[in-house]
């Protein structure tokens, strides 16, 4: 999950190495208000949700065959690993 800089929409993002697939969300979640944001994979769909309600959906059917065991799963950075993210994340 990321937030576009450019429009602050909530992008759930899955990647193989090679193809990628965004489904994004369609207003901006940079409200100063806390969110809930659940990204959701069943088979070859990825379901974006907020607040509980499901905002977008899409085909991953190009990365339905992620199983690199040595992926390493980010909070907080961008895709490579260098750009910190400022807002806060929380456990519920």
């Amino acid at each position: 999950l990321q937030i576009a800089v450019t429009t602050s929409y909530l992008n759930f993002v899955a990647s193989d190495g090679t193809d990628t697939v965004t489904v994004a969300s369609t207003s901006a979640v940079d409200d100063d208000v806390w969110h809930q944001a659940v990204g959701v994979m069943r088979g070859t769909t990825m379901e974006l949700w907020i607040d509980g309600v499901r905002v977008a959906t899409g085909s991953a059917s190009a990365v339905d065959s992620i199983s690199n065991a040595t992926a390493v799963l980010r909070f907080g950075l961008d895709g490579q690993g260098s750009n910190a993210f400022g807002g806060s994340l929380a456990m519920g």
